[in-house]
């Protein structure tokens, strides 16, 4: 989705709309002193139907996903940008980003929790422990429990084509 600073882009498939805002606090973000002075703008998002709409509801493990937000939220942070980067694939930054991904700590809900996320055309299914379920347009469509291994094996393999 293409962005011009000073306006903003609405997702035509859940309703989130997006902006590009100065990054002229070097106290928000819990950002570094670094961070502040290197990224000028952060990309900022109002979300149409709340959290609920989100992966993060299963990603956080809620029992339940919440209700629709009865209006757009405020916007939010979500990335510390610098349109001037041009950094190489293999650079020190995202070789430090993606071994936190990949670390089998605790604290890494990437190496702790059984989960499966897949994006599609209009929203996204997930495979979790216990449930698969589906969301579309921001709004869960389909919700089923696993009752066992053979069955988590099998939306894995439904939804993702992996076969454990």
């Amino acid at each position: 989705m293409a962005a011009v600073l000073g306006s903003t882009v609405t997702d035509s498939m859940i309703g989130d709309a997006y902006s590009f805002a100065p990054n002229d606090d070097p106290s928000a973000f819990g950002q570094t002193p670094e961070m502040a002075k290197r990224c000028g703008q952060v990309l900022m998002r109002s979300r149409k139907s709340g959290f609920g709409g989100s992966v993060m509801v299963d990603f956080v493990g809620l029992p339940e996903t919440p209700p629709p937000a009865p209006e757009m939220t405020p916007p939010e942070p979500v990335y510390l940008v610098n349109f001037d980067d041009d950094l190489a694939l293999d650079c020190d930054e995202f070789k430090a980003g993606i071994a936190g991904v990949l670390a089998d700590v605790e604290q890494n809900p990437f190496s702790q929790k059984r989960m499966c996320i897949m994006m599609r055309e209009e929203g996204f299914d997930f495979v979790g422990k216990d449930y698969v379920k589906e969301m579309r347009h921001g709004k869960e469509v389909k919700r089923e429990p696993l009752k066992d291994e053979a069955a988590y094996r099998e939306a894995l393999k439904q939804v993702a084509g992996i076969t454990l």
